[in-house]
């Protein structure tokens, strides 16, 4: 019934627009058809040539004309001393990003004002101790990429330098001392001078020990010349408590006798008292000698002694370490040769080893631009011609329905 209705003649007087441009309902597919779109396409294939050779065009003058963007990347190995890095390598970067880098950019910006400084990037490949600066910039600036590169690098070496210096001069220390120990071992002069030094060392060991025994035997006849006096004292006091004891006999039998108030008595009786009083000193004096003067000497001479005894005994080891260290020398000549050698290959090998930061390889320039080649720009260029093109024709069909329905 709408079909009839919007083609009756009665109604087509009042449709303001024509017949043609009228889209009729379609009750099975609301969408337009690929007829209907080759249609259209084919009405407006000026517009769409028109938009697609400019899309097209414009691209592909982008893509030549605009500058080429080259990589620029140096390697930067970190130094080694003992075969290990002077640095954590992700130290070394933290370094890099956040001092060395910004510094050297920063000092380009100050002298350059005209020119903007090209963004330098730090990376650390995982596992490696390598550093790889990366930067981009058209083909006329690899001059001032390998520049900056070269600052940065600089950078790093001044401050890992002290320490690799400081490894390098004890190293170079060791090699000079055990160089000259190793000339010293295979000069024949040398050799008979060291020989004759340790023969003069073991005389002289032995003159001490000599002189060390003539002191001991010196002490020991100190000794027995005390024990001597020792017995001489003790002879005496025998002597005099003898000679006390009838003194005291004398005066207890003087005292028991009836008349001994005489002056004759009385005279005996004193000089009997008197000669009492002195020999009872005497006995003391013997006394205190023997126990006190005699004994303390004794020890005295008894300490020093062991002491002597304990030097020669000192002594003596020591004159067999020396004739062992003789001995050794005269046999192990060939064998300290040979080990000093080696000592000295070996620390000159460390020496050989100490690497210092440096470039591994110079700064490289990638091959290829960077980004899109110009074949890119042309494809990209391609699909965007095409999808403004079709949106082009669809527009222009739109505008015009649209000042249709108006």
């Amino acid at each position: 019934m709408n079909k009839e209705t919007a083609s009756s003649p009665e109604n087509e007087k009042y449709m303001l627009i024509p017949r043609e441009y009228v889209i009729t309902q379609q009750p099975e597919d609301d969408d337009i058809s690929l007829i209907e779109l080759a249609r259209i396409m084919a009405r407006y294939k000026k517009t769409f040539y028109l938009i697609f050779f400019l899309v097209l065009s414009l691209g592909g003058a982008i893509g030549a004309l605009r500058e080429k963007q080259f990589e620029y990347k140096s390697t930067i190995e970190i130094g080694k001393i003992a075969n290990e890095p002077v640095e954590n390598p992700q130290t070394t970067k933290n370094k890099l990003e956040n001092g060395f880098v910004p510094a050297v950019l920063a000092q380009f910006s100050e002298q350059n004002p005209e020119k903007t400084a090209p963004d330098v990037k730090v990376d650390l490949p995982k596992g490696a101790t390598v550093i790889v600066l990366a930067s981009r910039g058209p083909e006329e600036d690899a001059a001032l990429h390998e520049s900056l590169h070269q600052h940065i690098l600089e950078a790093l070496q001044k401050n890992h330098a002290p320490v690799i210096d400081r490894y390098k001069a004890n190293i170079e220390e060791q090699l000079q001392v055990t160089l000259l120990d190793l000339a010293a071992l295979k000069d024949d002069n040398h050799f008979r001078v060291e020989i004759i030094r340790f023969e003069n060392r073991i005389a002289r060991k032995n003159d001490e020990i000599k002189e060390s025994q003539n002191n001991l035997e010196l002490l020991r006849e100190q000794i027995k010349g005390l024990e001597k006096l020792r017995d001489l004292k003790i002879k005496e006091l025998k002597t005099a408590n003898q000679q006390l004891e009838a003194f005291r006999k004398i005066q207890l039998d003087m005292l028991q006798q009836k008349n001994h108030n005489t002056g004759q008595q009385l005279l005996t009786q004193s000089m009997v008292n008197s000669e009492i009083q002195r020999l009872t000193k005497r006995v003391s004096d013997l006394e205190q000698f023997l126990e006190v003067t005699i004994d303390q000497e004794r020890r005295k001479l008894q300490n020093q002694v062991q002491v002597a005894v304990l030097k020669i005994a000192q002594k003596k080891k020591e004159l067999e370490t020396i004739k062992f260290e003789l001995a050794e020398f005269k046999l192990d000549r060939d064998e300290k040769i040979q080990k000093k050698t080696i000592e000295a290959d070996a620390i000159k090998r460390k020496l050989k080893n100490i690497i210092e930061t440096r470039f591994s390889s110079g700064t490289q320039k990638s091959v290829k631009p960077m980004g899109l080649t110009f074949l890119g720009f042309v494809v990209i260029s391609l699909v965007l011609a095409l999808i403004f093109g079709v949106l082009g024709v669809f527009l222009m069909n739109l505008r015009i329905k649209l000042k249709m329905e108006k």
